[in-house]
């Protein structure tokens, strides 16, 4: 992996894996690196290290997260209007339950989520 064309030092790798044992999103570990969100995946995927995403929720997770294609015109899924499964795709749908915390009240809301787990998709582009 290079940083400005150069090698990556030993010290500069330790700081990104300091940052990738937190546990952040790829978009915040990139943040607090000061480099590139594109970057970040780049190092985090040549060292064959999971998303944290994928790590902390393996049991929700989707192709969804990492597809390219996730915008209304390019996924029948993604459309805001009438979302539909993607033809030929394998999915299992799934009751996701979460909660909120009322910050005010100090009470918890839990409510449940209907969606699907997708695990293939003629439509799957990863978003590197």
């Amino acid at each position: 992996m290079f940083k400005n064309g150069l090698p990556l030092d030993g010290k500069e790798e330790a700081r990104r894996r300091a940052v990738y044992d937190k546990k952040l999103s790829d978009s915040m570990a990139a943040k607090e690196l000061n480099i590139s969100k594109l970057a970040y995946s780049h190092w985090r995927r040549s060292r064959n290290l999971p998303a944290a995403g994928m790590s902390r929720s393996a049991k929700h997770a989707t192709l969804c997260w990492f597809c390219k294609n996730t915008h209304r015109l390019k996924c029948s899924w993604f459309d805001p209007d009438n979302p539909q499964p993607v033809e030929n795709w394998d999915a299992e749908r799934e009751i996701i339950t979460n909660c909120t915390r009322d910050l005010k009240g100090g009470g918890t809301k839990v409510y449940t989520t209907e969606s699907y787990r997708v695990k293939s998709c003629p439509n799957f582009e990863e978003d590197i």
